[in-house]
């Protein structure tokens, strides 16, 4: 064995220091010592918290915005005019971009805009819509949207149409206005097939020329919300315009084959040749073929993707059923129909039904759509137009109103992505 050599003992540099024993209970604690440094009383936690509690009678939408494209400094901000119920807000934060402002006078949409976009400031008349937007200093717009009135061009309008000399479609020349004050880089426009052909092509020779003398090149087309996912047939009006320079049109075209009785993209054709290029609304509501067989309507929605995705949960499917038949009573026609297929054109003059056969019956129930099939029709999330920021309900007529006035949301986000694409090319030709 080998013993380990003996190390010799050195005392420690410092003297070493008994710390005191704890104090006994009945012992007094010595006082806290003051410091110069604040410590925060709230406990430190290395988990996140937990998500906050949702709030009662609110609906909740999900609007978060996607991630911003890469070389993309910031996003696009829009201002929207004649908002409605923010069928284009949705749309275009869903691609990233942010609201600035709306401009809505009706008190009901504006009771939805306040519910589902409280961070944004509203403003209530077009009319003088640049007193209050001029009121303080803002950064340039981006963008300008705006489904002006349509009441005055729309072919629905049975009292005649007086175009854009009328009080409410108008106001477009406001609109036109607020564009030349606040000269956004871009536009986005929309409005009823109507627009086209009213007065022989004259009042959108007008909307096209005006917009030309504001120093913007536009383009122009007809796009189908059926061809974008949903369940409706309805056909509007796009008007995007660029400043300053001819409009791409990679904004309203692809020149995708589109489905089955998709109109193929176009080039803009000259306003005179616009009745030709968008039929009259009478020509889409043609009455049902008696030997087309199609399926029920489906909604933009995977979580409703059966057969009874429209007609709600206590409809049958077509299976069980027989056939689903889409109605479309009043307004300036008595009845159209057809055996499934999307359902007609939603409006504020015409009750739109449904009629179908229950298992167990031999007798055709017919109903009305209700507010939340309407709002997928849109593409808007259920309860959207429920009730207003107060948590009131909103009536049933007032939300048949309103959905007849929304712009189609998937339509819209469609414009939206293309629109960003083309503008950071733009930005990336333009260099820095």
């Amino acid at each position: 064995m080998h013993a380990l050599p003996a190390r010799a003992f050195q005392a420690p540099s410092q003297p070493l220091v008994v710390e005191p024993a704890m104090p006994l209970a009945d012992q007094t604690p010595p006082p806290p010592v003051r410091t110069d440094i604040r410590r925060c009383t709230l406990p430190a936690h290395p988990d996140p918290p937990s998500r906050p509690p949702q709030r009662r009678g609110r609906h909740r939408v999900l609007r978060r915005t996607r991630p911003l494209a890469t070389g993309q400094a910031q996003p696009m901000t829009f201002l929207s005019a004649f908002a409605g119920i923010g069928g284009f807000e949705l749309a275009l934060e869903r691609v990233g971009m942010r609201c600035a402002g709306q401009i809505e006078i009706d008190p009901a949409c504006r009771a939805v805009l306040a519910r589902h976009f409280p961070e944004v400031e509203r403003h209530d008349d077009i009319r003088t819509a640049l007193d209050w937007w001029l009121a303080r200093p803002r950064p340039p717009l981006d963008l300008l949207t705006g489904g002006f009135p349509c009441q005055d061009l729309s072919t629905a309008n049975t009292a005649g149409r007086s175009g854009l000399s009328g009080g409410r479609s108008g106001l477009f020349h406001e609109l036109a206005r607020v564009v030349g004050a606040l000269r956004p880089r871009w536009l986005l426009l929309e409005n009823v097939t109507g627009l086209l052909h009213c007065h022989s092509g004259d009042d959108f020779a007008a909307v096209l020329d005006t917009l030309g003398q504001l120093g913007y090149g536009v383009a122009w087309t007809v796009l189908d919300a059926q061809h974008r996912g949903l369940a409706q047939q309805r056909r509007r009006v796009f008007v995007a315009g660029r400043r300053g320079a001819p409009c791409p049109f990679e904004v309203l075209f692809d020149g995708e084959q589109g489905s089955p009785g998709a109109a193929a993209g176009r080039p803009p054709q000259d306003p005179a040749a616009a009745a030709q290029a968008a039929p009259d609304a009478a020509a889409d509501r043609s009455r049902r073929d008696s030997g087309h067989t199609g399926n029920p309507p489906r909604v933009h929605d995977p979580d409703w993707a059966s057969d009874a995705a429209l007609i709600g949960d206590t409809a049958p499917t077509a299976a069980s059923a027989g056939p689903v038949y889409v109605l479309q009573a009043g307004g300036w026609a008595p009845l159209y129909w057809r055996d499934g297929g999307p359902s007609y054109t939603l409006d504020t003059a015409a009750r739109h039904l449904l009629a179908y056969t229950p298992p167990g019956h031999d007798q055709l129930v017919v109903r009305r759509f209700t507010p939340t099939e309407c709002e997928r029709l849109q593409g808007l999330p259920d309860g959207w137009t429920a009730m207003g920021a107060d948590g009131r309900p909103i009536p049933e007529g007032i939300r048949y109103r309103m959905l007849g006035n929304a712009v189609a949301v998937p339509v819209v986000e469609w414009i939206g992505r293309r629109l960003l694409a083309v503008a950071a090319q733009a930005r990336r030709q333009a260099g820095p």
